[in-house]
């Protein structure tokens, strides 16, 4: 069966942004994520047009509309999260980023209607879900380069998911990893690392086999760490969702900068090669576990490159992209975060002077900062 892949002028982007809703006193969760996208309806009752509810309802998504530059996505983050921001507070509420809240309880997280059937296939794990995530949309051109496009990122998906790693703690524990909200994610059947593809016409094979065998219903249950859309996008899924709007700007232009640099060297008849899944496995896998403070796999025959480093570099390789893109500055946010820290590590300086619990506040309040910035 055909599989459609919408029309999307090249690198455009869209943004999608998961935020914690918590108690502004305690940092716990609160169910009052559809609450705040009501308080936010217009006075006809249309809901607004740039927030979402998730899995819990402790949960509210600022998903951005189509933009032909960084900075103009980031801008309308701004404006919405400003007003979210001030709904919030109206009702003694505070929003954060990060991967996961680490202390409460998942399973005890009321669940938004509409994700029944993957509650009951996933069972117990589909009540872990207690994790935010930041999705990177790109537009390409053709359905052809989509697939390769796909493998590009997955190239990256060290330096990407090492410099958003923002979940170290889980039920007040501190789990040893930088990055716990994708050890948990990928227990879904759908979720993690897609396939090896190389076509269109693999991926579509794959979702009838999919479909077929019962495992979805529909090509959006799917949930691979980064996937082709039916909007014309490339879907970067990797990252964990960031407590600051600057570092959401920064990972968005690394994302489309990825993006744009593997979609050149396509043109010019130079694609990039096609790594073998264990390699793309290992590399996810040392940034989920010790973030930016580790060495991804550089080649095949086993080479390494301190994560750092590989950062720099990739930096430095897609930085041409970026300028052409207009997206230099918020690029050079990356290596900002290099220096001042990922926010695995700030979590656990926090945690080191109060304790994971007042972790929740801490990243409540660098959310706020971005808010007002």
């Amino acid at each position: 069966m055909a599989t459609p892949f919408g029309q999307s002028r090249r690198s455009t982007l869209g943004v999608e942004w998961e935020l914690q809703v918590l108690d502004g006193a305690t940092g716990e969760p609160r169910p009052e994520g559809v609450a705040l996208i009501d308080d936010l309806a217009t006075p006809s009752g249309t809901p607004h047009p740039r927030l979402a509810h998730e899995l819990l309802l402790n949960t509210v998504e600022i998903v951005t509309g189509v933009h032909d530059s960084v900075g103009s996505a980031i801008a309308e983050i701004r404006e919405v999260l400003g007003a979210l921001t001030e709904a919030a507070e109206r009702r003694g509420l505070v929003l954060a980023g990060g991967g996961t809240h680490p202390v409460a309880d998942p399973q005890a997280q009321p669940v938004a209607e509409g994700y029944e059937r993957m509650l009951s296939r996933a069972g117990w794990w589909g009540r872990e879900m207690l994790i935010y995530g930041l999705h990177v949309h790109v537009g390409v051109e053709s359905r052809d380069k989509a697939i390769p496009l796909v493998g590009a990122v997955l190239g990256t998906i060290g330096p990407l998911l090492a410099l958003s790693a923002a979940s170290p703690a889980w039920r007040g524990i501190d789990t040893g990893y930088a990055s716990n909200r994708t050890m948990v994610f990928q227990q879904l059947p759908t979720a993690g690392l897609p396939d090896t593809l190389t076509t269109w016409a693999d991926y579509e094979r794959t979702v009838d086999d999919l479909t077929r065998a019962g495992a979805i219903e529909r090509r959006t249950e799917i949930r691979w760490d980064v996937r082709p859309t039916q909007f014309g996008t490339i879907e970067s899924r990797i990252c964990d969702s960031p407590p600051t709007l600057d570092e959401v700007a920064a990972l968005t232009a690394l994302n489309v900068a990825v993006v744009e640099h593997a979609s050149s060297r396509l043109d010019a008849g130079d694609p990039a090669p096609l790594l073998p899944r264990w390699l793309t496995a290992e590399n996810r896998w040392r940034a989920a576990r010790f973030g930016l403070d580790t060495a991804f796999v550089a080649d095949d025959a086993g080479g390494s490159l301190p994560a750092r480093d590989a950062v720099r570099r990739l930096v430095e390789t897609v930085s041409p992209a970026a300028r052409r893109l207009g997206c230099e500055e918020e690029l050079a946010g990356v290596l900002d975060i290099l220096e001042r820290g990922a926010s695995y590590e700030r979590q656990r300086e926090a945690a080191s002077a109060g304790g994971w619990s007042a972790v929740p506040l801490t990243l409540a309040g660098e959310t706020k900062g971005s808010a007002t910035a």
